[in-house]
C-alpha cells in the first residue's frame, strides 16, 4: 500500500529492510493527518509480514493481525484515556514486551504516537530502552511537535520528516473513497496535503465545519481584535463540562493550531507566494487580513501563538495562555 506523499520514504525504508540496515528506531515527524501513524502501521507490517516480497502483502497473517491490531508482534501506545500524556506505566508495558520476546521469532514492533506528550518519567525510561535496543525489536515514534521531544530521544532515532501530499493526491485518494470530483477537490485544499485530514473531513463533516468556523473566527479577530473576544473566545476553550483537564488542553492546542494557520494563509497572500484561502468560506477574509497587516506584524503574530502552544504543552494554564495570546494579537494588529 502506498501513502500519498510518502512514497519516497517507504521506498527508503523497504529496501533498508531488504539490506538489513533498518533503524532499531525512527521517528516520524509532521503535522497531524499527513500520515505518520499509517506509516509507522506499515513498517510494523513491513517487519511481519509473511509473504517477503518487498512491502507488505496485505493478505498473509501478519499483515492482517497488525490490520485488525491484533498482533501479539506490536505494541501501540496512545495517549491514556483521559488524553494526560503518556505515563510511566504504560513505558513499563512496553519493557514488559520487550523482554517476553516473539513466538514466531519475528520482529516486535512499538508504536508511540504523540510522543511528545510523554511524560519526564516515561521519556527517561524509553530513552533507556532505546540506548540499550533489544534484539529484533523496532521502535516507531511519531509526533507533530519534535522540539517538545527531549533531545536525547531525538538523537536516539532515525528522523523521517514526512512531506505533505500533492492536492491531485490528495483528491484522487478522496473520490477512491467515494466522494464526488467537486467535493474531493473542496477537501483536498482544506486539508493542505494531509491526506488522513481530508479523509477525516469526508467522513466527518461536521469536523469539516467546525474547523471552516474556528478559521472564520480567527480571521474576524485579527480584523477587530478586542479584549472582550479575547476573553470569551478563550473562556469558551478553556472550560466544558464533561471534559477532563487533559482533553481541554488538547482542544486549545487544536485551536491554537487553526489561528496559526489562518495567519500563515494571510502571511502567503500578503507576500505574493498563494493568493488562495483552504477553505472557500474564508477567501474574502483571508484577503482582507492580507491586505491590512503588514507583513511583520502577521510573523509575529505567527510566533506568539507557537509559543502559546509551547506554553500549554508544559502545562500552562489553559484560559491564561489563550488570553494572553489574543491579547499579544489585538497590539499587533493595525489601528483600524
Amino acid at each position: 500500500m502506498k501513502l500519498a506523499g510518502q512514497e519516497d520514504v517507504q521506498s527508503y525504508l523497504a529496501q533498508a529492510q531488504a539490506r538489513g540496515t533498518l533503524p532499531h528506531a525512527c521517528l516520524f515527524t509532521g503535522p497531524g493527518g499527513v500520515g505518520k501513524r499509517s506509516l509507522a502501521r506499515w513498517l510494523a507490517a513491513l517487519g511481519l509480514c509473511q509473504a517477503a516480497v518487498g512491502q507488505p502483502c496485505g493478505t498473509c497473517s501478519g499483515c492482517r493481525a497488525v490490520a485488525l491490531g491484533t498482533s501479539a508482534d506490536l505494541c501501540w501506545v496512545d495517549r491514556g484515556a483521559e488524553r494526560q500524556g503518556i505515563s510511566i506505566n504504560q513505558v513499563r508495558q512496553v519493557q514488559d514486551f520487550i523482554s517476553l520476546g516473539s513466538l514466531s521469532g519475528s520482529v516486535r514492533t512499538v508504536i508511540v504516537t504523540d510522543a511528545h506528550e510523554l511524560s519526564a518519567e516515561a521519556a527517561n525510561a524509553l530513552l533507556k530502552s532505546l540506548e540499550e535496543p533489544a534484539e529484533q525489536v523496532r521502535f516507531c515514534l511519531t509526533t507533530s511537535a519534535p522540539r517538545a521531544l527531549p533531545a536525547t530521544i531525538r538523537s536516539r532515532c532515525s528522523v523521517f520528516n514526512l512531506r505533505l501530499a500533492s492536492a491531485s493526491q490528495v483528491a484522487a485518494l478522496l473520490r477512491t473513497a467515494g466522494a464526488p470530483a467537486a467535493q474531493a477537490s473542496e477537501l483536498a485544499a482544506a486539508a493542505a496535503g494531509r491526506p488522513g485530514l481530508a479523509l477525516r473531513f469526508l467522513r466527518e463533516p461536521e469536523l469539516y465545519s467546525t474547523r471552516v468556523a474556528a478559521s472564520q473566527e480567527a480571521l474576524a479577530y485579527l480584523l477587530q481584535p478586542s479584549w472582550t473576544s479575547a476573553q470569551a473566545i478563550a473562556a469558551r476553550f478553556a472550560s466544558a463540562e464533561g471534559e477532563t483537564s487533559g482533553e481541554i488542553r488538547v482542544r486549545a492546542l487544536e485551536l491554537l493550531s487553526l489561528w496559526s494557520e489562518a495567519v500563515f494563509e494571510a502571511l502567503r497572500w500578503r507576500v505574493g507566494y498563494e493568493k488562495a484561502a483552504r477553505y472557500q468560506a474564508t477567501r474574502d477574509a483571508v484577503q482582507l487580513v492580507a491586505g491590512r497587516w503588514r507583513k511583520p506584524n502577521l510573523l509575529a503574530a505567527a510566533q506568539l501563538i507557537a509559543k502559546a502552544g509551547d506554553r500549554l504543552r508544559q502545562n500552562g494554564h489553559v484560559r491564561l495562555t489563550l488570553e494572553s495570546c489574543f491579547a499579544s494579537l489585538a497590539l499587533l494588529a493595525p489601528d483600524l
